[in-house]
């Protein structure tokens, strides 16, 4: 089966989206990123991403200028770190 690619933007409010894009292979996430912008002095600002593109999963949380942070994910497993990424990222907005 050939893999199949999607990309889309869920938009939280006018100043908050979370962009996801995905490799599947049937129901397998062969790759994956799910990122939260932030409408920031007028720009979209990446704020932190979810992703598996050196093997393992993990998160980047962008700082302030070029400062960035690496944190392995709990989930191994491609499916379920692409649900938890997402999960994590609308539930923080709804604290917000």
């Amino acid at each position: 089966m050939p893999a199949r690619s999607k990309m889309y933007n869920n938009f939280l409010t006018d100043a908050d989206r979370i962009a996801v894009r995905k490799v599947t292979n049937g129901r397998t996430v062969v790759e994956f990123s799910v990122q939260y912008d932030a409408l920031i002095d007028s720009r979209w600002r990446k704020v932190t991403r979810y992703d598996n593109k050196h093997g393992t999963p993990h998160q980047h949380i962008f700082g302030p200028g070029k400062a960035q942070y690496r944190q392995v994910m709990i989930s191994a497993d491609n499916n379920a770190a692409l649900t938890e990424a997402i999960m994590v990222l609308k539930k923080s907005r709804d604290r917000s």
